[in-house]
């Protein structure tokens, strides 16, 4: 949906300036690269080649945070905020839970996990995403894409509540904390 109201607020721009947006033409290869690795990588997840797959979203990712960074260097104005920088932030959270999935089932696909050792497992990949949305938080301030952590944090934690009550609840712990980073912002 995020997208779809980039391409909308794009789309309309270029209808009636007649011309494309300057700011946003340093994006242009970027976006077209990131949708052609979109395509690719739908396919080559249905016909599971996992490992390409892997590299396949990590190049997504990579796109669309060169496009935030990018975005970022341009002057700031409430409807690049709203119409760029937030669809992007959502997709780049979105994109940043999704590698991380991938990569976890790639390593089961391939049974790299002793099954003792899968709640650790999940454990630590909890904490690393947690590092991740946390570091992305104290760099960029990105507001949207934190807000897509805690949904993915939600979601484990009501996903593992009956088979793994420990991962839940670091799940809802993680969860929390990304909300009191910007709970501030939210109350003024």
């Amino acid at each position: 949906m995020s997208m779809i109201s980039f391409l909308i607020f794009q789309s309309k721009r270029a209808i009636e300036t007649q011309r494309p947006q300057e700011e946003l033409q340093n994006i242009r290869l970027a976006f077209i690269l990131l949708h052609l690795l979109n395509a690719a990588w739908i396919v080559s997840w249905s016909y599971e080649y996992l490992l390409l797959s892997v590299f396949l979203i990590s190049g997504m990712l990579a796109s669309s945070v060169y496009i935030l960074r990018q975005g970022r260097a341009t002057p700031p104005r409430d409807t690049n905020k709203r119409w760029v920088q937030y669809p992007f932030e959502i997709y780049t959270g979105w994109l940043t839970a999704a590698t991380v999935a991938n990569i976890s089932v790639t390593i089961q696909s391939y049974d790299l996990i002793p099954l003792f050792m899968e709640g650790i497992v999940a454990l630590i990949v909890l904490f690393i995403v947690w590092w991740i949305y946390y570091r992305i938080w104290n760099h960029f301030q990105w507001f949207a894409f934190n807000l897509v952590g805690i949904w993915v944090f939600i979601a484990i934690g009501v996903n593992q509540y009956s088979s793994n009550i420990v991962v839940s609840v670091a799940a809802w712990a993680s969860a929390a904390f990304l909300l009191s980073l910007f709970a501030p912002r939210l109350i003024r």
